[in-house]
């Protein structure tokens, strides 16, 4: 009989419900959480703080973070396009929403240094925030008419009689089934699958004269295979739901998950057809998620680091004397420790764990916490003395 790598945690065993244990599901599932919300938490139990993070998120958005966005996309300036995103991380209604649209945006990893359009950036982001939590197909097929992905990936460029393979090999390779479960034919394939789409200063267009047609035969499956019909194939494939069990172990855990826990993981998400939230759920109420093997296992990243080190000390939000830190401070912090917004690295998005730990990142993260204390990061100083705390080496962890 096969174990459940994903069983039911129980709060009422070892460990119990306290103030580490909602620690840490603020930290995995948002950015952190200020002295009331860990007071609030510990007092409501544990099934009630999940299913916070669980529900849909409030349609209200913050009047200041509206106005940063509206100011980045009339002046294409994407170092405001940052701050207004980190705003929406401080101060959503449901921080879960964030976490997953950050972990799409490394997925589907699209830079701006490319893409040079904040419009496009934003709606990018927004499309993340209003189908990741639902079905991957929905989510993909999106991706796949997305004007900056389009742009990013050469898209737009991809003629029947001129096929631009880059948009095929990354969907394969980093978007869906992974390395090992295609060849080139395949990518060629689903290139052609792929022509006729167009980017202009009026949005997304397709253009039936520029899309090939023909017969194609991609995994297999032939038929005159278009964007959907593409992503319908590699949807079936079961390489997809492994690949996307893989990317929410990745994370939101902090050790490594065995092959039969991706397996177990992929094998729910084929039942649901893929329903994001619906693995999300299966993975935050497990035993695994909670337990102490797990906890205090992962180096922050510098989202983590900032955006839930301001949060934790209530720097966020503006007080009585105190003024709140400044979003676009924030962002600049956190892209001289290696994340930038908007910027990944590359296709295959950042690397994460060890890696945010090199020797520059180190020391901009005790630059950053000295700063933090002695109130650089907001209109006046207000020192903090208790933001030095971020430096220590078990604030590096969560």
């Amino acid at each position: 009989m096969t174990t459940d790598y994903w069983k039911p945690h129980e709060p009422n065993g070892a460990p119990a419900w306290n103030r580490s244990q909602v620690l840490h599901v603020y930290h995995r599932l948002g950015f952190s959480c200020t002295p009331a919300e860990l007071s609030r938490s510990t007092e409501m139990g544990f099934a009630a703080t999940i299913q916070g993070f669980l529900k849909p998120e409030s349609a209200e958005v913050d009047a200041i973070e509206a106005s940063l966005i509206r100011q980045a996309i009339d002046r294409n300036d994407v170092c405001v396009l940052e701050a207004g995103w980190i705003r929406r991380m401080w101060h959503c209604s449901n921080p879960l929403v964030e976490q997953q649209t950050l972990m799409w945006h490394n997925h589907f990893a699209t830079s701006f240094l490319k893409v040079r359009d904040c419009d496009a950036m934003w709606s990018q982001n927004q499309l993340f925030r209003r189908l990741g939590r639902g079905h991957f197909a929905d989510l993909l097929k999106a991706v796949l008419r997305d004007r900056a992905m389009l742009i990013w990936l050469d898209g737009d460029s991809n003629r029947a009689a001129h096929p631009n393979e880059n948009l095929a090999r990354e969907l394969m390779e980093l978007f869906t089934i992974g390395e090992g479960h295609y060849d080139e034919h395949d990518v060629q394939e689903a290139a052609r699958a792929l022509t006729g789409w167009r980017v202009d200063d009026s949005g997304v267009h397709f253009e039936s004269a520029e899309h090939d047609g023909g017969i194609k035969t991609i995994l297999g499956k032939t038929a005159a295979h278009n964007v959907d019909t593409l992503a319908d194939v590699l949807i079936a494939h079961p390489a997809t739901a492994e690949r996307i069990a893989w990317r929410l172990c990745d994370h939101f855990l902090g050790t490594p998950v065995p092959q039969v826990g991706i397996d177990q993981l992929a094998g729910f998400l084929r039942k649901s057809d893929l329903h994001i939230d619906k693995a999300m759920e299966k993975l935050v109420l497990s035993e695994r998620f909670h337990s102490r093997e797990e906890m205090n296992q992962r180096f922050r990243s510098p989202v983590s680091i900032v955006v839930g080190g301001i949060r934790e000390l209530g720097l966020h939000e503006e007080t009585a004397g105190r003024p709140a830190v400044q979003p676009q401070l924030a962002a600049s912090w956190m892209a001289s420790m290696g994340q930038r917004l908007f910027h990944p690295p590359g296709v295959a998005g950042w690397q994460g764990g060890t890696a945010w730990l090199g020797s520059q990142s180190m020391i901009r993260r005790a630059a950053f916490a000295q700063a933090l204390s002695q109130g650089q990061l907001s209109t006046h100083p207000y020192r903090t003395p208790e933001a030095l705390q971020l430096a220590s080496a078990s604030a590096q962890l969560d």
